[in-house]
């Protein structure tokens, strides 16, 4: 079983890495200088904007667009401490609140990433 990576750096601006498994290509990556790649990332945000309508909260993580964050992706140990029959995400969530949070999707268009 042989495995190699093989990287393609000669250009600056972009950088090319495969990773092939048994003469056969399992991996294929490109990094380009003009898009800067955040997925994967991870970074200490702040609450902006809570929306009940969309059970998701938008999140200032430093880029120039907040991150969005459905409910359901959020850790329950950023829950605030509530009755059991007020469940609702502005009572859960609030404005200000500090999160660590991840980039799950880079932004598409006009939208922000996921988070």
């Amino acid at each position: 079983m042989t495995r190699k990576i093989l990287i393609n750096a000669l250009d600056p601006e972009e950088n090319r890495i495969a990773s092939v498994f048994e003469n056969k290509l399992d991996q294929f990556h490109i990094e380009t200088a003009a898009k800067e790649v955040t997925k994967g990332n991870i970074y200490k945000g702040i609450v902006t904007r809570v929306e009940q309508s969309l059970q998701a909260v938008f999140v200032d993580y430093g880029a120039n667009k907040n991150g969005f964050l459905q409910k359901n992706e959020i850790h329950p140990d950023y829950f605030q401490e509530v009755e059991k029959k007020d469940k609702a995400l502005f009572n859960l969530i609030k404005k200000g609140q500090e999160m660590i949070v991840q980039v799950t999707k880079d932004p598409i268009n006009q939208k922000g990433v996921s988070l």
